[in-house]
C-alpha cells in the first residue's frame, strides 16, 4: 500500500488580493514561506520521511515543496508535473474574485456563491469554462477535465511508487483541484470551501484504487509552528 500526502501551496500574493489564481503565477507572500518550512518541521518531528516528492510547475506549489523539505532537512530534488496544475480559469485569471463571481456566476461575490450552496466548485468551473465559449482557444477547463487530469498525475505517480517501491511520496497542488478530486474519489466535506494553505490531505493506493483517509489537517503545521517558539 502506498501513501501520497496531498499539500495546498502556501499563501500568495493573489490569495492576499482576492483574486482568481489558476493558471496564473503568484508568488509565496512571507507568512507563506514561513508556514511551508513550520509545515516541514512539523513533518519531521512527527518521524514522516519521504521517499519522492512532487510539485506542480506553478512556482507556488514547487517553492512550497522546495521550502517544506527544507523544514525536514531533506535535501531531495522535488519532482514537477504539470498534471498537478490548479483549474485553469481561462479570462478570468488575475481577476479580483468578486468581480468574477458578478460576471461567470451572476452573484454579488464569491462567498455568496460557495456559502449559501447556490453553487459547487465543480459547478463554478463547469460554469466558468461555459462563460469562456467566445474565447479562442477555449482554455478554461470543467470540473471533468480538472478531475481527470489530477487523477491522471496522481495515479502515475502512485504506479511509479509501487514500481519503485516508495512507501510514501508528498504531492504539492493546489486548492480547488485537490478538493474537487478529494470529493471524486469518495471523501468530500460538507461545507468545506476550500483546503487551508500548507494543509496536508492523506490518501492511500493499492493495487489501482485510491482511499482517503484525511482530509486538510493542520496538525503537523501547528506542531511546527509551536515549535518556533
Amino acid at each position: 500500500m502506498i501513501e501520497i500526502d496531498l499539500v495546498r501551496h502556501g499563501r500568495t500574493v493573489f490569495n492576499e488580493e482576492r483574486r482568481v489564481q489558476g493558471m496564473a503565477n503568484s508568488e509565496l507572500t512571507p507568512a507563506g514561506k514561513q508556514n511551508a518550512i513550520a509545515l516541514g518541521r512539523g513533518l519531521a518531528l512527527a518521524g514522516k520521511e519521504y521517499d519522492a516528492v512532487y510539485a506542480s510547475d506553478l512556482t507556488r506549489a514547487s517553492d512550497t515543496a522546495k521550502l517544506v523539505l527544507q523544514g525536514m532537512g531533506d535535501k531531495q530534488a522535488v519532482k514537477i508535473d504539470e498534471g498537478l496544475r490548479e483549474e485553469n480559469y481561462g479570462h478570468y485569471e488575475g481577476w479580483l474574485v468578486d468581480d468574477y463571481a458578478r460576471d461567470a456566476l451572476g452573484v454579488p461575490n464569491f462567498k455568496n456563491a460557495i456559502a449559501t450552496g447556490r453553487y459547487t466548485l465543480e459547478q463554478i468551473a463547469d460554469k466558468t469554462r461555459v462563460m469562456n465559449a467566445d474565447q479562442t482557444p477555449n482554455t478554461a477547463e470543467d470540473a471533468a477535465m480538472v478531475v481527470k487530469r489530477l487523477d491522471d498525475a496522481l495515479r502515475g505517480i502512485a504506479e511509479h511508487a509501487e514500481q519503485t517501491g516508495a512507501l510514501r511520496t508528498m504531492v504539492v497542488s493546489h486548492g480547488t483541484a485537490l478538493l474537487m478530486w478529494l470529493t471524486a474519489a469518495g471523501k468530500g466535506v460538507e461545507g468545506l470551501e476550500m483546503l487551508h494553505n500548507v494543509s496536508l490531505s492523506t490518501v492511500y493506493y493499492d493495487r489501482g484504487e485510491f482511499q482517503v483517509v484525511d482530509i486538510d489537517n493542520l496538525t503537523y503545521l501547528k506542531r511546527g509552528l509551536a515549535a518556533q517558539q
